[in-house]
């Protein structure tokens, strides 16, 4: 038996990889996050576009709801005009028919 130190290799990553278990799961679970933030910033991208979606949509509901409100307000306006209306001509139909009701 001699005394001679085990011989050793310098191994690149792949070489590293395609011989140590350990290491070829290192590079794929190193993939997967990759893959994973990339699906990760696509997740964010869309949202961001929802969310911008979502703030036209609303902006949209604020601009008809103030439509709707300037129509329901110039009606308001046109019924208390017709009302009042009525009740001077009511009033006046009121004042005349008293006034024969004294002749009679």
């Amino acid at each position: 038996m001699s005394n001679k130190p085990p011989k050793t290799k310098s191994v690149t990553t792949s070489e590293s990889s395609e011989s140590d278990p350990g290491n070829a799961l290192l590079l794929v679970v190193e993939e997967q996050i990759m893959g994973l933030e990339g699906r990760v910033d696509l997740v964010m991208e869309r949202m961001e576009a929802i969310d911008h979606k979502i703030d036209d949509s609303v902006q949209v509901a604020i601009q008809r709801t103030n439509t709707v409100k300037e129509a329901l307000g110039k009606q308001i306006e046109d019924a208390a005009s017709i009302k009042a209306s009525f009740v001077d001509q009511f009033g006046a139909m009121d004042y005349n028919l008293e006034a024969m009701n004294w002749r009679f």
